[in-house]
């Protein structure tokens, strides 16, 4: 959310066009849950979904009346335009095009901005509406596409119909969920079927311990190796989302958390620093705990980007902290863990 080439460019351009005079508006998950940094940079804001609340600020903008916020419960996704995919076939994005299925998760997990907009919900999109935009994907000629989406699998029902509407396209795809979906035998055959391939799932830690101080507790280190292991016996290429530095790691932790990605069969580890972004609940806690670093803000929330360590861990210092996110990311993107994978 806080990388510098996206958000803070987007300021250095936002505020280059107000120099010049011309009206800025923004939105999106960094404006939504810490609005105020986008205030200095901006005319309005557009806080959470968009579907009411920008056409009722263009609205107002071509009145005269530009409020400052905007913010609108959306309850329906029904009726979104097909995505102007041809903007972007001319750039290198890959073999695969996006298409949204739904918004939300019914976790809330204190370190993530998605819990922090949504508080539980999930919203899925009408089934007509997501095969049209497969089929928009599919007639330029890709035969693969990535299911956006917060938690695939946060209503079964709807993603198993999903998979029997998807089945007949004989196409590949990937998208994000939770172990839950490894819980489901059922569903997960359908998954296959439908040309599933490439699953990301949150395991976050292998302590319990920093799992449950994250609201995470729904989530078993025990039972880990079991979802992956059943999850890659059905042939999907698993990408795990590891988050080094809960308040349950220590120092020897972080070697015992490679030794299990490099054991347990993960095909793809992805490893970030536990980062409290302004605005979630993860934040409150560390501030109301003092546990943020002293920080220069706004300038500093350049830092913010998974990859630095922004407040005090609890068990070990910051500086053994980003040494071994940096050594386990070596690793995991060496030639050698490319050539074993």
């Amino acid at each position: 959310v806080y990388k510098r080439q996206a958000v803070f460019r987007g300021f250095e351009i936002a505020d280059e066009f107000r120099s010049r005079g011309r009206t800025v508006v923004m939105g999106g998950y960094m404006v939504s849950i810490s609005r105020e940094i986008a205030m200095e940079h901006a005319d309005a804001v557009v806080i959470g979904d968009a579907e009411k609340s920008f056409p009722r600020l263009l609205e107002d903008f071509e009145q005269g009346r530009l409020e400052k916020v905007y913010e609108d419960s959306v309850e329906s996704l029904e009726d979104l335009p097909v995505p102007r995919y041809e903007l972007l076939t001319s750039k290198p994005i890959g073999n695969m095009l996006p298409v949204q299925a739904g918004r939300g998760c019914p976790h809330s997990c204190s370190f993530c901005s998605i819990a922090c907009l949504y508080r539980g919900k999930y919203l899925a999109r009408p089934m007509t509406d997501i095969l049209r935009d497969i089929k928009a994907v599919r007639s330029l000629g890709f035969r693969r596409f990535y299911l956006i989406d917060d938690n695939l699998v946060s209503n079964p029902g709807f993603l198993e119909d999903l998979c029997d509407a998807i089945t007949p396209l004989k196409m590949k795809w990937a998208t994000q969920c939770s172990v839950n979906l490894a819980k489901n035998p059922r569903l997960l055959g359908k998954v296959i079927k439908s040309g599933g391939e490439l699953m990301s799932i949150g395991i976050e830690s292998i302590s319990q311990e920093g799992l449950d101080k994250l609201d995470k507790a729904w989530l078993q280190v025990s039972e880990h190796q079991q979802h992956i292991d059943t999850m890659s016996r059905a042939g999907v290429v698993v990408s795990t989302e590891m988050i080094v530095g809960t308040d349950g790691d220590t120092e020897e932790s972080f070697g015992a958390l490679e030794e299990f990605v490099r054991t347990q069969g993960v095909d793809s580890p992805v490893y970030t620093i536990l980062t409290p972004l302004p605005g979630t609940d993860l934040w409150q806690r560390l501030e109301a705990e003092g546990r943020l670093r002293p920080l220069d803000l706004p300038a500093d929330y350049t830092y913010f980007d998974m990859h630095h360590v922004t407040y005090q861990p609890l068990q070990v210092t910051g500086d053994q902290l980003l040494a071994a996110n940096r050594a386990a990311v070596r690793r995991a993107t060496s030639v050698a863990a490319l050539v074993e994978g």
